[in-house]
């Protein structure tokens, strides 16, 4: 159908144009849905335009409240399809199942089902977004570095944070004073992390615009721009990486790989050593010149301030 310009206002042609795109999204989404149906699998019934998991993408809950609702609607089901949107989702909920899959069918399970890009965003080349054989040969390097000796030897770092905890504590508890205690031990877990990652005594119970927690908050801390990219790596994420948009905040990035850097040459020069994960992941990187490392080291003590 072809409508005369000269008689139609620009606004019945918006209209119409908004009106066909729904039609088009509504047409397609139903496709989208038959998915599981198609294949026999019992699946969760998704609502248009959203599916199943709508508070993830209108950001009503975070990832695991809304994961946490969907394994409550399965309750009876060993395995249920479900929808992010136009995507398509497996979920197991047999505990027998998911062992079998972890363990011996793991070598068709490997993959986390993230999209990244390292050269976009360094910080992603990490174990809990890798895939297929970099993912493998990751995780050789570093699970010796995760050995229980190696662990205790971080022991003395970890206790030390919890005197300046207890420290810190103790006049209000004395003086029997309210206190937030998320905000407590938001700064305490950043004190942990700071000084068992990264060798960096920053003492943020002390001081709590310490410029390490302040980075550490503006890594979680999603701004407009950072939701919408979320959304997209998400929705599109082809889109996303065409248009070079990094999931982690360019100058977040910049300032902990310039901290790890940093610390690293620091220690190679002077021949410093600590009993901390960032030394243990030196001499990974000496041994067999895997720097990839580093950057998992980084990311995931980053990630560990949401606790």
């Amino acid at each position: 159908m072809f409508l005369d310009m000269e008689s139609t206002s620009w606004l019945s042609l918006l209209l119409l144009v908004v009106s066909i795109v729904l039609i088009v999204t509504y047409a397609r989404m139903n496709v989208v849905f038959l998915y599981w149906k198609k294949r026999g699998i019992p699946y969760l019934e998704p609502k248009f335009p959203l599916g199943n998991l709508a508070d993830i993408l209108t950001r009503r809950k975070n990832m695991g409240e809304a994961y946490a609702d969907v394994y409550k609607k399965m309750e009876g089901m060993d395995f249920a399809g479900v929808f992010l949107m136009h995507r398509p989702q497996f979920i197991i909920r047999s505990p027998e199942m998911i062992k079998k899959c972890l363990l011996t069918d793991f070598k068709h399970f490997h993959d986390h089902g993230f999209v990244y890009d390292e050269k976009i965003d360094p910080l992603t080349g990490n174990l809990f977004m890798l895939s297929g054989e970099k993912w493998k040969q990751l995780r050789e390097v570093l699970s010796p570095t995760f050995s229980t000796g190696r662990m205790k030897n971080m022991f003395g770092t970890l206790v030390n944070c919890g005197k300046g905890l207890t420290e810190f504590l103790e006049e209000p508890a004395e003086m029997g004073y309210t206190v937030e205690i998320q905000d407590i031990i938001a700064r305490f877990t950043t004190d942990v992390i700071a000084s068992c990652a990264f060798g960096i005594q920053c003492n943020c119970l002390k001081y709590p615009d310490a410029e390490f927690r302040q980075w550490g908050k503006r890594l979680i801390e999603l701004s407009l721009m950072g939701n919408i990219i979320g959304l997209l790596y998400i929705l599109m994420p082809s889109v996303a990486i065409a248009l070079k948009l990094p999931l982690t905040p360019r100058n977040v990035s910049t300032f902990f790989r310039k901290v790890v850097k940093e610390t690293i040459e620091f220690r190679e020069k002077n021949g410093e050593k600590r009993d901390d994960f960032l030394q243990l992941l030196i001499a990974v990187k000496e041994g067999k010149g895997k720097c990839k490392c580093v950057q998992f080291a980084m990311l995931s003590s980053c990630h560990a301030q949401q606790l």
